[in-house]
């Protein structure tokens, strides 16, 4: 995965957003990807109580998961099994946020190492 860069939307609703996987897949057929989202105010404190949309992009199509509520460490995570894919191959996801009519997003990637 990547660290996000802030995006300059995200001073307009005082939101900001980075996402990281928690580890690399080596087994679809049993291991799951949690993806990790950190929601801060404008001055870098958490924010608690968003509601962060994943979009997962394989080969053939994208798949939408959204999250718990952030926790009172502005952090919110989602849990997915991983589609079967060719070993090193990177599946891409974006996270999002939307707040006061402002989208803040995230893009990055995980690899999947094992066999499908």
């Amino acid at each position: 995965g990547q660290i996000s860069r802030l995006s300059d939307q995200s001073k307009l609703c005082g939101t900001a957003l980075k996402a990281l996987p928690e580890f690399p897949v080596f087994d679809v057929k049993t291991q799951r990807q949690t993806l990790r989202a950190w929601v801060t105010d404008d001055k870098g404190k958490p924010v608690s109580g968003v509601v962060v949309s994943f979009s997962i992009q394989y080969t053939i199509n994208s798949e939408r998961y959204e999250t718990p509520p952030s926790d009172r460490n502005g952090y919110a995570f989602v849990s997915l099994a991983v589609k079967p894919y060719k070993p090193g191959d990177f599946i891409l996801y974006k996270a999002s946020v939307s707040q006061n009519g402002v989208t803040v997003s995230d893009n990055g990637s995980f690899v999947v190492w094992g066999k499908p």
